[in-house]
């Protein structure tokens, strides 16, 4: 089965306000993103309101990931800490339920989005910041072809203290 077969990506559109404002807003989600931060309503109507800028301009990118056969929202895929003048940009990405992990859904959403990073936008890096403890981001990577670059001690603050972050890096093989 091709990743076409199994996901698409789309762009953020207005009928998704509810759903991201949910996905941002959950705890456990928020574990790997910025555990301080909430989002409210108006700050993702301006978020979406952007959401068709020039990726360069914005300085982000967000797709929502879904379902191929059923058009299900299951997550998003993000292009964000652009920098234009480096030509990289940083990915994060989310299947929100854990019914739908396991499925080869970030599979799938990573490598179209690299096909787009690299070959529509013209970038030359991609790089990810993941958690020494979330083995599954780690091995989708990996799997993915990024590659360890660096370790950040004591990177990120979560309810059992600060957590190691590692670098992961990409490059577009011209």
């Amino acid at each position: 089965m091709s990743k076409e077969d199994l996901i698409s990506l789309r762009t953020v559109q207005k009928k998704d306000l509810d759903l991201l404002l949910h996905w941002e807003n959950d705890p456990e989600h928020m574990a790997s993103a910025d555990p301080h931060r909430t989002y409210s309503s108006q700050m993702m109507k301006r978020y979406i309101e952007r959401a068709e800028d020039d990726l360069f301009s914005a300085g982000q990118f967000r797709y929502i990931i879904e379902e191929a056969h059923s058009q299900r929202a299951i997550g998003h895929i993000d292009l964000y800490d652009v920098d234009a003048a480096h030509l990289r940009a940083a990915v994060g990405i989310l299947i929100a339920e854990k019914k739908d992990r396991r499925k080869g859904y970030a599979q799938s959403a990573l490598e179209l989005l690299q096909e787009r990073a690299f070959e529509e936008h013209r970038l030359h890096q991609l790089y990810a910041f993941i958690s020494r403890s979330n083995q599954a981001s780690i091995q989708l990577f990996e799997g993915a072809g990024f590659r360890a670059s660096g370790e950040l001690k004591q990177w990120v603050f979560t309810e059992d203290g600060h957590q190691d972050v590692f670098v992961y890096q990409k490059f577009h093989s011209s």
